[in-house]
């Protein structure tokens, strides 16, 4: 789920708490969210803060102003047509729709390479490619394996009790920090 500050229920929140979203064109158009007290701030020379994301758990500036750090949370019955889960960090988002991320993320496993690594890979060659500066990119991947009894869970739209994802599968993750350009990685489970 993407927390942008222009998303009409995120930019409501946001604009009722006295903040605004703004476009940053220096920033490739995106939208930010900053506090009712922004511009005066930088006219005082200080360096108010303002965040490109709606929610956080930190970013204390900006909890008056409509930063919040109350997570979404769905519950899904995994069903055959789910194969991976991909959370990631805004420099994965920024460049790359979810729908290339699983087919990035599925080509790799298919042929043997680490998933993670290979989304880092296109978000660090995409932001590239549009002239931006790199981001922190952070991916973890999770994929299920196809559940081979019906006594491990109920299926699709079923209520269940128990875990939610059950069987066996594997995952890894990756990171990089535009800061050093230094990699890393961590595979099993």
């Amino acid at each position: 789920m993407d927390h942008k500050p222009d998303q009409p229920n995120e930019r409501a929140r946001i604009e009722a708490s006295g903040g605004s979203v703004e476009y940053l064109h220096n920033s490739f158009n995106k939208p930010f969210i900053r506090g009712g007290d922004f511009t005066r701030r930088k006219a005082l020379g200080e360096k108010p803060m303002q965040l490109q994301y709606s929610r956080a758990f930190g970013g204390k500036d900006l909890k008056p102003y409509g930063l919040s750090n109350h997570a979404d949370v769905k519950q899904v019955v995994l069903g055959p047509e789910h194969k991976v889960l991909i959370l990631a960090s805004d420099g994965l988002w920024d460049v790359c729709g979810d729908q290339t991320a699983v087919a990035v993320a599925m080509e790799a496993a298919w042929q043997g390479r680490d998933a993670s690594q290979a989304l880092v890979a296109y978000a660090l060659s995409e932001q590239d490619r549009r002239g931006g500066t790199a981001d922190n990119v952070t991916v973890a991947c999770v994929f299920f394996a196809e559940e081979q009894d019906s006594e491990a869970g109920g299926g699709p739209g079923d209520e269940v009790d128990g875990p939610v994802a059950s069987g066996s599968g594997h995952s890894s993750a990756a990171m990089q920090n535009s800061s050093s350009g230094q990699g890393s990685s961590k595979g099993g489970m």
